[in-house]
């Protein structure tokens, strides 16, 4: 029996919590892109021969790719939720009766608003926690202990490990 209660019907609404196909493509072509920086102090600084082993890392930068495509998705769903509780849409009654059209605008305006914020926020936080953990952990956690090959995947999956771990527990919050 439905209560009726507002805040009911609010924690029905799924505000994007299962990801389209092409919210999942974005989401890895975006986790992709801040894979170039540990490539670069790999390759560069460390001197990491990459010719030899192109198949694992390239299997290497896929797999954290992808677990980190799934914490992009984890706190854009998150940060949506907190934004749309914490604001309101535009109601009906600011538009007045005759302007219908309007009011749909706004109401589809807010939504992208707030979507574009929550992806906007979420590439940037998974993206500073990705290259943070990476670069500490194959600089000084992982240096010299396996072969440069190595180093750079398990950074690369340790960074990427701790946004989705990160992602987990901001899930765990909104309940």
């Amino acid at each position: 029996m439905a209560s009726g209660n507002a805040e009911d019907e609010f924690e029905t609404v799924d505000y994007g919590m299962t990801p389209t196909v092409f919210q999942r493509v974005q989401y890895y072509v975006l986790a992709l892109l801040p894979m170039v920086i540990p490539i670069l102090m790999y390759v560069r600084i460390f001197g990491m021969n990459v010719t030899g082993s192109v198949v694992t890392l390239a299997l290497g930068i896929l797999a954290s790719a992808g677990v980190l495509s799934a914490a992009y998705h984890n706190i854009t769903y998150t940060k949506r939720v907190q934004l749309m509780r914490k604001s309101e849409e535009p109601t009906k009654s600011a538009f007045g009766k005759g302007n219908v059209k309007d009011y749909e605008n706004a109401v589809s305006s807010y939504h992208d608003q707030v979507k574009r914020t929550a992806i906007f926020y979420s590439v940037f936080y998974n993206n500073l926690l990705f290259i943070l953990v990476a670069i500490v952990s194959g600089s000084y956690f992982l240096k010299g202990k396996i072969g440069l090959e190595m180093e750079f995947i398990m950074s690369n999956l340790l960074g990427s490990g701790f946004a989705f771990w990160n992602s987990l527990n901001a899930l765990k919050l909104l309940e």
